[in-house]
């Protein structure tokens, strides 16, 4: 091989081996070159995604945490109110505790009177025994409004939060 390279330099084409060898070599150069542009352009790339999935990860973590801040906020709100709400349901509780009381005992004197002078106890209680229905009819219709509000409040701040659109 080195003998046939050396005859070939020996006469006059030389200059045909001397373009080959140079061919191969810009050939060489060149695949090295667009390998390593390639290389380089891979890795500009992946750089760059890996940089997009930050920042989409980094906005996603934003929005959960403001979702998260709202929800806390909601629920606070929610809180206090039904604290409110239990407070006036206790109150009202109390002042049917009374009521009650009172309707006994006014049942209880016209009773008493009803028989001191003779007449039916039953007659005369009617009026009383009327209003206890209606007051504990009342205290069932007031207790389920409650519970529906209350479903329907908490639905209500439920779908606002959940339905507001990330700007």
């Amino acid at each position: 091989m080195i003998a046939a390279v050396i005859k070939a330099l020996s006469g006059k084409r030389w200059y045909i081996l001397a373009g080959a060898v140079l061919v191969a070599a810009l050939w060489a150069a060149w695949t090295w070159h667009g390998s390593r542009s390639y290389d380089a352009g891979r890795e500009y790339e992946r750089q760059q995604a890996a940089e997009a999935a930050r920042q989409i990860d980094a906005e996603w973590r934003q929005r959960e945490r403001q979702k998260q801040a709202e929800w806390d906020e909601t629920y606070a709100q929610l809180t206090k109110q039904r604290g409110a709400a239990l407070a006036a349901a206790a109150d009202a509780a109390a002042a049917g505790g009374s009521l009650r009381e009172q309707i006994a005992t006014a049942s209880a004197r016209a009773a008493e009177a009803a028989r001191a002078a003779g007449r039916s106890e039953r007659a005369a209680t009617a009026a009383w025994d009327v209003l206890q229905e209606c007051r504990a009819e009342y205290q069932a219709l007031a207790t389920e409004a409650e519970r529906v509000l209350g479903i329907a409040w908490a639905t209500r701040e439920y779908s606002q939060v959940v339905s507001k659109r990330p700007e």
